[in-house]
């Protein structure tokens, strides 16, 4: 008998849960630590607009610094990843690298011109 949900489903799944494992963990771990418990009321409080009944330096931590940081990390992940899943698509290659189109030496030739276009790097 075939299952009613697509195979994927418990897949996404676990994927989803450790991604927000991971970055719970990433948020919790530092120089400043700050136990787990408290991330989640820093983050149910600021989704719910009440008070966390924790310090304001660990939701400052929490919210202004690690937050953002962890952010940044899953939006330029998936960008990262879908950039490679275009690659895969457009080639029809599984293995495709972007040295195919010449990213590589694209980026390369626009990190040297940079610091010579730019007007407020000083180039000595």
């Amino acid at each position: 008998m075939r299952s009613a949900h697509p195979p994927y489903r418990a897949s996404l799944a676990i994927a989803t849960a450790a991604v927000a494992l991971i970055s719970a963990f990433a948020m919790a771990s530092g120089s400043f630590a700050v136990p787990a418990g408290d991330v989640a009321r820093v983050l149910w409080s600021a989704l719910a607009g009440s008070d966390a009944g924790v310090a304001d330096n660990v939701r400052a931590v929490v919210l202004d610094i690690r937050g953002p940081r962890v952010l940044a990390a899953l939006a330029v992940g998936a960008a990262l990843a879908a950039a490679g899943a275009t690659f895969q698509g457009l080639f029809r290659n599984a293995l495709v690298a972007p040295d195919i189109l010449g990213v590589s030496a694209g980026v390369l030739v626009i990190d040297l011109l940079y610091p010579l276009l730019d007007p407020r790097v000083k180039v000595s």
